[in-house]
């Protein structure tokens, strides 16, 4: 990230990466919520500050089976949900599909196709289409590294399997790192989930790939009032939600409109071009900006004018 800030505390639509997994996790209504964190693991947990959250050390990071070691002692429930922490915008319908369709003392595992899988693990299926394998991308054979579909890291376990073979994980390959995936290699069935969207399953490494999962999520917000709400945008693209917006029926969205917070608009509404609000009540039939900053706690009353006005 060429930051000083940890990766999964850079924020995404106002909030770190990494919250946006456990809040995802939090409406799966889970038992608990471990996360196992390594690099700067007092300034993460510090940066996170979840009461719903466990946490765990990984002082040595050796690879996504030693993470997950560190956590099992922690396990209380039949059935282990591994999510990555710098995945964000995996969608809930997803997780769900995976738990529904997990057969008991069966492994669920969520995958995507992509155009290009360059640098992640691929599936390895056997004639009838069973998965039977992950090969990570440095141990691939070029034939391997011809298949599109990947592993995405999101792994459904019962705890009885990771407890009787995770001490058996090897580091015998080029990353000299214990992969999780090396227990799907399994006479276990393995039940996969997969999806279409790229960008669910995408994880953050970088700035840019940063700015592109945020106007991602930007993207579905905005769908999402459009089609569930009957919000007008005049452009939908340049839309900032970073918090939670409520809004009533004819409800207008002038162009680069930020919301911070938890907001409000009633019936009949009108934000105004480079509008900000924050943490606010807008009452039916208002009209804001163009260029006004709402600050917090501000309730506007019914058919309020607020307009700013320059030379």
């Amino acid at each position: 990230m060429r930051s000083s800030l940890p990766k999964v505390l850079h924020p995404l639509a106002g909030i770190p990466i990494l919250q946006h997994v456990i809040n995802s996790v939090n409406k799966l209504n889970a038992q608990q919520i471990i996360v196992v964190a390594g690099h700067k693991y007092t300034q993460v947990v510090d940066g996170i500050n979840d009461p719903t959250v466990t946490w765990v050390e990984q002082k040595k990071q050796l690879g996504t089976g030693h993470a997950v070691q560190q956590a099992l002692p922690l396990v209380t429930s039949d059935t282990v949900l591994i999510l990555c922490g710098d995945v964000p915008l995996i969608k809930l319908s997803t997780l769900e599909k995976l738990l529904s369709n997990t057969q008991e003392n069966n492994i669920g595992l969520v995958t995507c196709n992509l155009n290009n899988p360059s640098g992640l693990g691929r599936i390895i299926r056997d004639a009838d289409n069973n998965i039977i394998e992950i090969i990570e991308d440095k141990d691939a054979t070029a034939n391997q590294k011809n298949i599109q579909e990947i592993n995405t890291g999101i792994i459904l376990f019962p705890l009885k399997y990771l407890t009787d073979n995770l001490p058996t994980l090897s580091n015998d390959n080029k990353q000299q790192e214990y992969y999780l995936t090396s227990l799907l290699k399994t006479e276990l069935t393995i039940d996969p989930v997969i999806t279409d969207n790229a960008w669910e399953i995408s994880g953050i490494n970088n700035k840019l790939q940063l700015a592109t999962l945020e106007r991602k999520w930007q993207q579905l917000q905005a769908e999402k009032l459009m089609l569930e709400h009957g919000v007008t945008f005049h452009d939908p693209n340049r839309f900032d939600l970073r918090g939670n917006l409520t809004v009533g029926d004819n409800v207008v969205i002038d162009v680069n409109v930020v919301i911070i917070g938890t907001v409000k608009l009633g019936d009949n509404v009108t934000i105004k071009a480079n509008t900000i609000i924050m943490d606010s009540i807008i009452e039916s039939g208002c009209t804001v900006g163009p260029f006004t900053h709402i600050r917090p706690q501000t309730h506007l009353g019914i058919k309020i004018k607020l307009v700013i006005l320059w030379n």
